[in-house]
């Protein structure tokens, strides 16, 4: 029974945290939504490509990991992520293939485009990262959110979820523990009659001597 008891706790245990870093990632996932800035965890981030410039390397509306790097790690030929200076774009990030590197400067062109990107190229202070690799499974899950009902959807299976697999084990959890309080304080309320018993014993025993 013990040992039954300690499984379930470690298990609802594993689970909680679980959904710690569940809920961390999430956090840190709207945080790069929002903020200005990428957010880079461990040296890497997730980055969302709207444009088909890359495609077929990068698809349109892909979710890509970057890793975060210096304009002396770049060589010839990586995809990097940069700060636009390109009037339409400006100050948006712009991922593209290195073509030419010269000291600080870089030539940078979209795998689907037809020319490079002459002035608008990368400048090294504008380099944020480089690029890593597709993530499809995060992909599929912002084509779906991107969407109004995708999203509620999205909401309402994260919300059932939790409903069917982690709060009856939390709920299961708590009450293992009461059960586990309760059976702490009948022992010691037999213990207390225990010593309340001897005690009337002892008096018992005194008394009949004096008599």
């Amino acid at each position: 029974m013990k040992k039954e008891k300690s499984f379930k706790i470690i298990k609802t245990a594993f689970e909680a945290a679980l959904g710690v870093i569940v809920v961390l990632f999430l956090a840190f996932f709207i945080m790069s939504k929002v903020s200005s800035s990428p957010i880079f965890l461990f040296n890497k981030t997730t980055m969302w490509v709207m444009t088909d410039s890359m495609d077929p390397t990068i698809p349109p509306r892909t979710y890509i990991l970057v890793e975060q790097v210096t304009a002396d790690e770049v060589e010839i030929d990586d995809i990097i992520v940069f700060k636009s200076t390109d009037p339409k774009i400006y100050g948006q990030y712009n991922t593209h293939r290195v073509k030419e590197k010269n000291g600080n400067a870089f030539v940078t062109k979209g795998d689907h485009n037809p020319s490079d990107d002459g002035q608008y190229s990368a400048k090294a202070e504008n380099i944020v990262g480089r690029y890593v690799k597709t993530l499809p499974v995060l992909t599929f899950v912002g084509r779906v959110v991107i969407t109004p009902v995708g999203f509620a959807v999205l909401i309402v299976l994260l919300i059932i979820t939790m409903a069917f697999c982690v709060i009856p084990d939390v709920k299961e959890a708590m009450e293992l523990k009461k059960q586990e309080d309760e059976e702490e304080r009948q022992k010691e309320k037999r213990r207390l009659i225990e010593e309340e018993i001897c005690r009337l014993k002892e008096d018992d025993g005194n008394d009949k001597s004096e008599d």
